[in-house]
């Protein structure tokens, strides 16, 4: 079957794809979200983590991929983070939000027999972090660009999986 045929009852209730995030909900979720909300266009909104994780990726994405200055970047995923506003459904999510917005962190660590100590909050953390396991990965690298959407159909899997890869890199010598 090809990615432009779907069953019929794939059709009838939603399924156009199978996709990584969809497959980490319990069931009952996900047929909830494809057969009932997104027909009616109903949005959960977004949670804390949710947002910093957007937040720290277009960090990233800033520094390796558009070549932005660090500072700027960050100055601009922290805004990203600070237009979160709590859903009044998700009492939680204001402490989680705190707790990795505002909340220091001093941690010492030990790497190549010597002692680190990190300091920061959590997001500044997970950004300093993201971003140095970026630059290891696309070291090398002649040309990093945003990632793409990719499509895999699976044999005996009606429907395909869909999901967006992070960062392409190429590599060429001259």
């Amino acid at each position: 079957m090809g990615f432009d045929v779907l069953p019929d009852w794939a059709v009838k209730y939603n399924f156009t794809h199978h996709s990584p995030s969809g497959a980490n909900r319990p069931n009952c979720l996900e047929l909830f979200d494809k057969i009932i909300a997104r027909p009616e266009e109903l949005r959960s909104p977004a949670n804390a983590n949710m947002v910093a994780g957007t937040a720290v990726e277009d960090y990233c994405n800033a520094v390796i991929v558009k070549n932005q200055d660090e500072r700027d970047a960050f100055a601009h995923a922290l805004s990203i983070l600070d237009a979160h506003k709590s859903p009044e459904h998700m009492p939680d999510d204001k402490d989680r939000f705190e707790l990795f917005r505002n909340t220091p962190i001093e941690k010492k660590i030990k790497r190549d027999e010597q002692e680190i100590i990190l300091t920061g909050t959590h997001f500044e953390l997970v950004c300093q972090h993201a971003l140095q396991g970026l630059r290891e990965a696309t070291e090398g690298a002649n040309r990093v660009s945003d990632g793409r959407w990719v499509s895999v159909e699976l044999e005996s899997v009606e429907l395909p999986f869909t999901g967006e890869l992070g960062l392409r890199c190429r590599v060429w010598s001259s």
